[in-house]
């Protein structure tokens, strides 16, 4: 084939991709009303804006442990494997 028409047919190709692509990126249901997540959450459980930490939902020493020894692990992982 000549190499003119490559480059056109890939040119085409590429409009073709774009023009599909372009519509398909719609903002999710959640997000129309311009408050944040936090916000609609207090809001939601009358906290009036409120964002106190609970404890109980914190992650415990052994969780942190495991999130520290696996980054460690990855890393070991990544530079001699």
């Amino acid at each position: 084939m000549n190499k003119s028409i490559l480059i056109l047919a890939a040119f085409a190709l590429c409009l073709l991709l774009a023009a599909c692509g372009s519509d398909t990126s719609t903002p999710a249901p959640a997000q129309t009303d311009g408050r944040s997540a936090d916000q609609r959450t207090a809001m939601r459980q009358g906290l009036e804006h409120s964002k106190e930490i609970d404890e109980q939902q914190m992650p415990g020493t052994l969780e942190i442990g495991l999130a520290v020894g696996s980054l460690i692990a990855m890393v070991g992982v990544m530079k001699f494997v």
